[in-house]
Formats: structure tokens, C-alpha cells, sequence
């Protein structure tokens, strides 16, 4: 098993980041609609869902049971397509990255 700790930088985004990610959970699933069922599709990095997703899905599903999340940790960008609820999570830096935000 391979082990992961954050860098110096990513020990400093990372109470950005979960502050960040709970909006995001907020946003995804507005309190009044809590009571359906929903699916959520995370793409993102493989490092950053190794390193910041993976160890934070339980406490997710624990606060919100009724989402079901599908991790895809992948390089490839999201194609966003079909009626899914996604979120495709990038570091970029710069303009002319190609993406709309």
C-alpha cells in the first residue's frame, strides 16, 4: 500500500478545500429536497480523490445518506452528458485552460 500525505501547499488548502467541498454538498442537495434519493457523479484526479475525496466520503454519507456518490478518478475531463448530477473537480492555472466554469 502506497502511502499519501499532503505537501506543505496542499496542508494549507486543505481546510479551503473541506470548507469548499461542504458548500458544494450544500449546493448539490438543497435541504428541502433531502428526502429523495440522489446521485451524485464526482470526477476528479485520481490524486486528489485518493488524497482529498476518498477519506471524506464517509463522514459525506454519513450526513447525508440519501446520496448515493459515484467517485470516477480519472484524468480524462467529464463529459457532462445524459441527465446525471456530476461535478467534475480540475486544478487549472491560467487563462485559455479551454473550460467553462
Amino acid at each position: 500500500m502506497r502511502g499519501v500525505s499532503l505537501t506543505p501547499i496542499g496542508a494549507q488548502l486543505q481546510p479551503k478545500l473541506t470548507r469548499l467541498l461542504d458548500e458544494l454538498a450544500e449546493a448539490v442537495m438543497p435541504r428541502n429536497d433531502r428526502s429523495r434519493s440522489k446521485r451524485l457523479v464526482i470526477n476528479s484526479l485520481p490524486a486528489f480523490a485518493e488524497c482529498c475525496l476518498l477519506p471524506r466520503l464517509p463522514g459525506f454519507q454519513s450526513n447525508y445518506p440519501e446520496i448515493e456518490i459515484e467517485l470516477r478518478a480519472e484524468d480524462a475531463l467529464p463529459s457532462f452528458s445524459g441527465d446525471e448530477d456530476q461535478v467534475g473537480l480540475r486544478y487549472l492555472e491560467g487563462p485559455g485552460t479551454g473550460l467553462d466554469c
